[in-house]
């Protein structure tokens, strides 16, 4: 009997699928008892404690990297941050879990439309009803 393993990468998606499923759910529980400073600080230590790890372990591979490159990545961190910031506060400010993470879960939609308009990647009729469709799943989840 011959078992068909997934390819690695599906796997991979999968769990980030499962994890940040029951993150936003338990962002939310959080949110019940804190304030955001509070929560963003917790949860960022978890982050930190990652970091640290990841960096110790590959120290040689992390630290050999261009400037701008480096800079580039701390953008993404800072946008990143913001961004987890905001959900917090959203969730905090008395948002429905399951509407604030869907409709921030919308981010990749904004990611295609830079990478189409600044990127100069090209926007498939695909692409651009897979948008539309996660834009309608999104108001469908809200109502």
């Amino acid at each position: 009997m011959t078992i068909i393993m997934p390819a690695k990468w599906l796997v991979y998606a999968l769990l980030a699928l499962l994890l940040w499923g029951a993150w936003g759910a338990v962002l939310k529980l959080a949110s019940r008892n804190m304030v955001w400073q509070q929560l963003y600080f917790y949860s960022g230590l978890a982050t930190i404690t990652a970091v640290v790890v990841v960096g110790l372990l590959n120290a040689h591979s992390v630290l050999s990297v261009g400037k701008l490159d480096a800079l580039i990545a701390v953008v993404a961190g800072v946008f990143g941050t913001l961004g987890y910031i905001f959900m917090v506060k959203s969730l905090e400010a008395g948002g429905d879990a399951s509407i604030v993470v869907p409709l921030t879960a919308l981010y990749p939609a904004v990611t295609a439309v830079i990478a189409f308009t600044v990127l100069s990647e090209k926007p498939t009729l695909e692409k651009i009803v897979g948008i539309v469709l996660a834009i309608v799943a999104v108001y469908l989840l809200s109502r």
